[in-house]
Parts: structure tokens; C-alpha cells; sequence
């Protein structure tokens, strides 16, 4: 009985955390950090998370901005943001992608 009820917990557990991830995601009208979470940008031959490569913010109520450490994966971010499809038209100045 003590099995069953734990193996029940870690199920509930994982599928209310998925929930969560998946709420976070949802567009609300306001700029959220978290709808960039699951974007991968191919860098020099290998994908990696976007938040690796730039520190993610929201200035603004409708505006995320991402500063890119590397000058030479701006364009490689504003692409994958694209290919992402999350209805976001990314734009760069500098290392700075909005």
C-alpha cells in the first residue's frame, strides 16, 4: 500500500510541475522570460538553451530583451527565436535582441 501511494505522489508531483511549465508558458498580454525557456539556438555546431547564451529580461509590459554575450550568436538567437514560433518578431541592435 505504502508503494502504491508513494509511486501516486511522484506522479502528481511531476504532472502538477508539467502544469506549471506549461501556465508559465501561456500568453497573457504581458512580457514573461519564461516563454524563451525552451528556445535551443545552434551555436557553433550544437544546440543550446538561449538562457546560456544571454541574460533574459522584460524592461517593459509587452518587451523581452535578450543582452547576448557573444557578439557573433546575436544573429543565431534571433533565428531560433523565430523558428521557435512564438509569435515574437525579434529584432537586434548591438547584442541586444528585443
Amino acid at each position: 500500500m505504502a508503494n502504491i501511494e508513494g509511486e501516486l505522489k511522484e506522479k502528481c508531483s511531476k504532472t502538477v510541475q508539467a502544469f506549471k511549465r506549461d501556465l508559465a508558458r501561456v500568453r497573457s498580454g504581458r512580457a514573461n522570460s519564461s516563454l524563451l525557456e525552451g528556445v535551443m539556438v545552434e551555436y557553433y555546431g550544437s544546440s543550446v538553451p538561449l538562457m546560456q547564451l544571454g541574460n533574459v529580461n522584460t524592461p517593459e509590459a509587452r518587451l523581452i530583451t535578450v543582452q547576448v554575450y557573444d557578439a557573433g550568436a546575436v544573429e543565431a538567437v534571433e533565428k531560433a527565436i523565430l523558428q521557435a514560433d512564438l509569435g515574437l518578431n525579434p529584432s537586434h541592435e548591438g547584442n541586444l535582441v528585443r
